[in-house]
């Protein structure tokens, strides 16, 4: 398959992810509402659980892979070999399944609260539905990580093919 093809398979697969992530964004906004934060609050332990794995696998993986990027964070000079695309590769996933920790956290600090604020309470049908479309976005967000990650692999994300090839980043990514 050309390169231009490749892209475009790319680029389909990135624009079919994001119309299925306002799909269900919706979908769980309108289908929510009957479902009350006591159900939906195992499926986000689930989600914490789950992305606390994934941070977890790919932070081993990092030390393992690039002992020489630890150091930095000691303040220890270290050679930097190899390409950072394989770095971020691995990056993408442990920054998503941060930001789900940190949300799925706060929500369970906050939720409590919310409970007993009446503005909530009067638009708990409203919250509930909120509350099920961001599940919903984020277990498809990480989702769609693997599913980049996957395909970052095999297509560069600049077109300079020439550049790359030149440099090595291309022939390192496959």
């Amino acid at each position: 398959m050309g390169d231009k093809k490749r892209i475009l398979l790319r680029n389909g697969v990135l624009t079919l992810g994001a119309g299925a992530t306002v799909a269900l964004v919706v979908l769980g906004f309108q289908f929510g509402q009957s479902v009350p934060f006591v159900n939906q609050w195992p499926l986000y332990e689930a989600l914490r659980n789950t992305a606390a794995i994934i941070f977890a696998v790919v932070g081993a993986w990092l030390a393992i892979i690039y002992p020489e990027r630890l150091k930095l964070s000691f303040g220890a000079p270290a050679e930097t070999k190899g390409s950072s695309a394989k770095l971020l590769l691995l990056l993408t996933p442990a920054v998503s399944s941060t930001f789900i920790l940190m949300i799925v956290l706060m929500v369970g600090v906050l939720a409590p609260v919310f409970k007993q604020m009446p503005f909530v309470l009067e638009r708990l049908e409203f919250f509930r539905g909120i509350s099920f479309a961001f599940f919903d976005d984020a277990h498809h967000l990480a989702g769609c990580h693997r599913v980049h990650s996957h395909h970052a692999r095999r297509v560069p994300a600049k077109p300079s093919f020439e550049r790359d090839r030149a440099r090595g980043d291309f022939e390192e990514l496959r």
